[in-house]
């Protein structure tokens, strides 16, 4: 082996191993923030949701009965919304049925705690806001009233 090729060879070995520890210390967190994000109410709820633009790389959904009657003037608390389970994550079809001003009316539960969804990913922003999460168990889209 020449000088040239041992070298190359140690390179792609740190670079291997380096590569290596990165995606076992990011799983380790996903998958403590995983366990602690999912301490959820006791108590199914059925809420009308509506997709709200922001500035802002963060919750956007909203309890769709808070937007025609806010309580506190136009404060609303915003929130993640993620399937239960993976087979049940919103079609993008759907999904871009919300930007129009459709309202998804989803069924299950509140987490208790602030916290970021499992496959969320922001390119923008290191350290986004975190908001309660809606896992949701079924999901209807509904026409705006």
């Amino acid at each position: 082996m020449t000088f040239r090729s041992r070298t190359l060879f140690i390179i792609f070995c740190i670079v291997s191993i380096i590569g290596l520890i990165h995606q076992w210390v990011t799983h380790g967190s996903n998958s403590n923030r995983n366990n602690a994000s999912k301490k959820v109410a006791q108590t199914a709820e059925t809420i009308d949701f509506q997709r709200v633009q922001r500035n802002c790389v963060c919750a956007d959904w909203v309890k769709a009965n808070e937007l025609k009657n806010p309580k506190n003037g136009s404060s609303s608390e915003f929130f993640f919304i993620q399937p239960s389970s993976p087979d049940l994550a919103i079609p993008a079809s759907r999904l871009s049925m919300a930007d129009s001003g459709y309202i998804f009316r989803l069924q299950g539960y509140f987490s208790n705690e602030k916290d970021l969804p499992a496959n969320y990913q922001n390119f923008k922003d290191p350290k986004p806001e975190k908001a309660r999460i809606f896992y949701y168990n079924s999901f209807e889209v509904v026409k705006q009233e």
